[in-house]
């Protein structure tokens, strides 16, 4: 039996690893400025297998689930999905616990992060998919070294 945990993020520490699990699967890492303080990372036999961050919206009970991502190295796809499950859990029970009435996530209905709330009882993504993230010429040369 292996145990599986929810654990608070530290960005100086884990930044470095979930770095490299965005861009082995393709996409731009945030810079660690951008990231918010509330982050999870769930830890499966203590191996880290997936993560995601909240940011809490000031003056409204909203916040939104971000930059969740899944450790490629990870042994097992079901586990590693089981995973990020968990870390949707985790904030879930956030936002009951702190009166958050609104949890948003921007997704593509079609891709594994739509199909993951889809199987959550989450809203199906509306509109047409498109490039959400794009950043000013001062934070390009930070992301874009």
């Amino acid at each position: 039996f292996q145990a599986v945990k929810v654990r608070r993020l530290i960005l100086e520490e884990d930044y470095p690893v979930i770095r490299t699990w965005w861009e082995r699967r393709g996409g731009t890492p945030p810079p660690l400025e951008m990231l918010p303080d509330i982050g999870v990372i769930v830890e499966d036999g203590g191996v880290p297998a997936s993560c995601a961050f909240l940011y809490v919206i000031a003056n409204c009970p909203m916040a939104i689930v971000e930059w969740e991502a899944t450790n490629p190295d990870f042994h097992s796809p079901t586990r590693r999905l089981k995973a990020l499950h968990m870390a949707f859990d985790f904030f879930e029970e956030w936002a009951r616990t702190h009166e958050t009435r609104f949890l948003l996530s921007w997704v593509t209905a079609g891709r594994g992060d739509g199909r993951l709330l889809a199987q959550r009882g989450w809203v199906k993504p509306q509109g047409e998919p498109h490039e959400m993230l794009s950043f000013s010429p001062a934070a390009k040369e930070a992301v874009c070294h």
